[in-house]
């Protein structure tokens, strides 16, 4: 019997072994592009979309700008705080990864900040009354040296970047690399740092955008996740002591949940990111490709660890409830073949029949 359990506790160790090894190497990856269908025509159309002309601007961060109340974005005074802004932000933030910025008030592509004067020439609503007489449609050139060019591109620009009634401004930043890179997490989390800093002061700088929502979800939730594995734990331990009336069920009903957890998270480093079963060829069980970031998704670990939670808990109690439901007929079984044996026969015909 002793070597029977140390077979078995060495056949649960080296088949343990390995995903344990890989489990603290797990890369949490907050691509969306793990959550995409592999070989679907939507994940096949993201991927070429990637290629072409890269995941910055396919996801790039937007900051929200907003003047004092009472104060429109069309001033020349506001035009030089959000570009002196823009100018610092180099100090604020990490070398790498690079970035560029388009918006009314500041455009990497033209060389920096836009002249105030530039944009009033070319826009027909910050133009003086005397320049009617459907003068409105044309640029006016003269008054501030803008060519026709420029001067569509700052209409362009005001339809994109600033709302109807001129009371917000959007700059939009477009990062050089895959914004769900750990390096990229990084420099958002600076940039809203930054933008704290600057919004202190007389205008509001809010970073809104896709990759600093789910950053802020997934941080959400793995701050959270200790927490939830504790009270996961406490419940369990309290409901099957409270189903089999014992304290020993739970004691090692936790430990076989833990290790098919680690077992499975294990797993899913090896072939979701260090690829043992891409020679397969088989999409569903090989890393990403196309320019995503190799890893495990950010949703996986937190669903995996309520289905398997759940899972094991339902099948191991299943198993407990059985065969303990199934010692008391056992012994009264027993006790009916003992109590029935004739007077004078030997004990062990008794114990036999």
């Amino acid at each position: 019997m002793l070597s029977h359990r140390l077979a078995v506790l060495a056949v649960v160790a080296v088949a343990f072994a390995p995903a344990l090894l890989r489990l603290p190497h797990m890369e949490v990856s907050r691509s969306p592009m793990q959550l995409v269908p592999r070989g679907h025509e939507a994940g096949l159309g993201f991927a070429r979309l990637l290629d072409k002309f890269g995941a910055g601007m396919l996801w790039p961060t937007k900051v929200l700008v907003l003047p004092p109340p009472g104060e429109t974005v069309f001033s020349e005074s506001f035009f030089k705080r959000v570009a002196s802004v823009v100018e610092s932000l180099p100090s604020q933030l990490p070398l790498s990864p690079r970035y560029s910025v388009q918006s009314l008030v500041y455009s990497s592509d033209a060389g920096g900040a836009i002249p105030f004067a530039t944009v009033r020439a070319a826009l027909p609503e910050l133009r003086d009354a005397g320049h009617g007489d459907g003068a409105e449609l044309l640029c006016d050139v003269a008054a501030g040296a803008v060519g026709m060019d420029a001067c569509q591109l700052i209409r362009l620009a005001r339809q994109k970047f600033v709302n109807a009634n001129g009371t917000a401004m959007v700059l939009n930043i477009a990062l050089d690399s895959d914004p769900w890179t750990p390096a990229s997490t990084r420099w958002l989390h600076s940039l809203r740092r930054a933008c704290e800093i600057f919004g202190g002061s007389t205008d509001q700088y809010l970073v809104v955008s896709n990759p600093s929502s789910v950053n802020d979800t997934v941080d959400g939730v793995y701050a959270s996740a200790p927490l939830v594995v504790l009270v996961t734990g406490c419940g369990v331990f309290a409901i099957v002591s409270a189903s089999f009336r014992s304290v020993v069920v739970p004691l090692r009903l936790l430990p076989s949940i833990a290790l098919t957890i680690i077992w499975t998270y294990g797993l899913a480093v090896m072939v979701y990111q260090d690829g043992v079963l891409a020679g397969l060829g088989i999409s569903c069980l090989s890393p990403i490709g196309h320019g995503g970031i190799p890893g495990v998704s950010w949703v996986l670990p937190p669903i995996c660890f309520t289905l398997l939670t759940g899972l094991c808990l339902d099948y191991d109690s299943y198993g407990r409830g059985s065969s303990s439901s199934a010692w008391p007929a056992t012994r009264i079984e027993t006790r009916c073949c003992w109590g029935s044996a004739p007077r004078g026969r030997p004990s062990r015909w008794r114990a036999a029949s």
